[in-house]
């Protein structure tokens, strides 16, 4: 991944990229579910 001019390295290649997505989207839900609890 590029961001400007400088190369970004993510752990685990393109497998770990994606594993980092899926988990940023499962914890955005699990959050809101949360809050919508306590709220």
């Amino acid at each position: 991944m590029r961001i400007g001019n400088t190369e970004v390295r993510v752990l685990g290649g393109p497998l770990g990229c994606l594993g980092m997505i899926l988990f940023s989207i499962l914890a955005s839900v699990l959050l809101t579910l949360l809050l919508n609890v306590i709220l």
